[in-house]
């Protein structure tokens, strides 16, 4: 059976009709899908040549058409520096990247947090689950299978008091600072901008920093299964789904499509977000998965969906990108800041165009989102761990954490 994705909200595309859009080589290549989104002449380009024609003109090649672009290169949209190879030819480390999302406000787990450091603390800056703060142990989790020098951390200048005493022997290259918090579509595209800059067939790992996990290794090691796939499927965006044991309605649930290829990646079918407690049940008989919005894809791949599906926030972005690195970015990036209106990655990008999107099980492994103070408490509890009450504000300098045991990343702090 053919491996079916999507094109616009409710226009079903098999992967035949899918490959207007992806390349010959797998990679994103929105030619086809802008010329009839774009007013006015563009210019086509086929084998390196050239000639005028309209957003209607589609005839000059197969699926290797490029659409000259102001701002974006065809290597971009093409994805021809893929598999291993840069745009200079040389052959370049297959290791993966991470872009670890630190940049929320947490605001639901704004008085928990107050009872644990004496402040209201994002999140992902505080010792939810026992010594670490959620961004530590995200660190930690991430660096069993990516180096630390790839691990880029994006984070929001108004939480710079919480951050900086984390962050203080990382580069400055690898942290991703945003001026205010417009949703999680704008950080992931200005990392994976960062990321291309350096290293354009670099596969991603997307990770949040609220999750807690009892296994790191295991979990990884799935991590490390989606990183092979997309290395053979370059195509493929892939979502990590966590086997359900009960109806949560907090959740966002995948459904999970045909086996892909010879797994163990399914079709992403549909996307349910927090669905009250008589479909959560539905979704746990038929053995849908929790959302984990752990992603993993080519760098190249996670691009061509921006392009697709946010295009004025991608080419804002570009339009900036020569000043990164310089002393210019910061206030370029401000000025693009407050004009951004805020956008979901998930909401915006994935569910809207699901385009070959698929999902890894995985099962064996305790995961939850500690979004909640609820969750927090419950799997506090599963540990035996006694739920915070008010103590002293602590102050940690910390550096990147190192590879831990679970035992060792869950010792609790002494409770007076």
């Amino acid at each position: 059976m053919p491996f079916e994705t999507h094109g616009p909200p409710g226009v079903a595309v098999s992967d035949t009709q899918a490959r207007g859009v992806f390349n010959c080589n797998g990679f994103p290549n929105p030619a086809r899908y802008l010329l009839n989104k774009l007013p006015g002449p563009v210019c086509l380009t086929t084998k390196g040549t050239k000639r005028a024609g309209t957003r209607r003109t589609g005839k000059a090649s197969s699926s290797n058409v490029l659409l000259s672009l102001p701002g974006i290169t065809n290597a971009e949209l093409s994805g021809d520096v893929g598999s291993g190879e840069t745009m200079n030819g040389s052959n370049e480390n297959p290791r993966p990247w991470a872009i670890v999302l630190a940049g929320g406000e947490g605001k639901r787990l704004a008085s928990y947090t107050r009872s644990i450091t004496g402040e209201t603390t994002p999140k992902q800056f505080c010792p939810l689950v026992g010594n670490q703060s959620l961004l530590e142990q995200t660190w930690a989790r991430v660096s069993m299978v990516v180096r630390q020098d790839r691990i880029l951390t994006a984070l929001t200048r108004t939480q710079e008091r919480f951050y900086e005493p984390l962050v203080g022997e990382i580069p400055s290259r690898n942290l991703v600072i945003q001026p205010q918090n417009r949703g999680t579509a704008p950080a992931i595209l200005y990392a994976l901008l960062k990321v291309a800059e350096r290293d354009p067939s670099a596969r991603v790992g997307l990770f949040p920093c609220d999750h807690f996990v009892d296994d790191d290794r295991e979990f990884m090691r799935h991590v490390e299964l989606a990183l092979d796939v997309t290395e053979h499927r370059p195509e493929l965006t892939v979502l990590l789904g966590i086997a359900a044991d009960r109806p949560e309605t907090g959740y966002g649930w995948i459904e999970p499509g045909e086996v892909v290829g010879s797994g163990p990646v399914f079709s992403v079918r549909q996307f349910w977000e927090k669905p009250n407690g008589e479909l959560a049940t539905e979704l746990l008989h038929r053995r849908c998965f929790w959302n984990s919005f752990v992603i993993v894809g080519r760098a190249s791949t996670l691009l061509g969906l921006f392009i697709i599906a946010l295009p004025d926030l991608y080419f804002s972005f570009k339009k900036v990108q020569a000043t990164f690195g310089t002393a210019l970015e910061e206030e370029t990036i401000r000025r693009l800041y407050d004009d951004l209106s805020t956008t979901s990655f998930s909401d915006d990008v994935l569910v809207r165009h699901r385009i070959n999107l698929g999902v890894l099980p995985i099962a064996g492994v305790r995961w939850n989102d500690l979004g909640e103070p609820h969750r927090v408490i419950a799997t506090l509890q599963v540990l035996g761990i006694r739920p915070h009450s008010s103590t002293p504000k602590r102050t940690r300098l910390v550096t990147v954490a190192k590879n831990l045991s679970i035992s060792e990343a869950l010792k609790p702090y002494p409770l007076k």
